[in-house]
């Protein structure tokens, strides 16, 4: 009886433990509104256009932005910033987009 009794209680909870739920996440509005990413195929360029970005200082700061802990951080001080004659103001401009990125979440 009590094996009887068991089953009963768990079949209704298997289906109801099953049932599908759509979990709807509100998406936030773009803090970076101003930053414009652009699609580039990078095997239709050349080996100059690659070093060209790759070396340009959007390019390096770009690459020093780092996750870790899920939170982001740049890699880089300000010092190095203008040892590779990066401007302030560009330096700057890659830490506010850190501070928008950590402010996401």
């Amino acid at each position: 009886m009590k094996k009887f009794f068991l089953s009963v209680l768990l079949i209704p909870f298997i289906f109801v433990s099953c049932k599908d739920q759509e979990i709807i996440e509100r998406v936030p509005e773009n803090p970076l509104k101003g930053t414009r990413v652009s699609g580039i195929n990078v095997e239709e360029l050349s080996d100059e256009q690659k070093y060209e970005l790759q070396s340009s200082p959007e390019g390096i700061l770009m690459n020093q932005i780092v996750c870790e802990d899920f939170r982001f951080f740049l890699n880089m001080s300000r010092e190095e910033a203008r040892d590779l004659n990066i401007p302030d103001s560009l330096y700057q401009a890659y830490l506010e987009i850190v501070e928008n990125l950590n402010s996401i979440r």
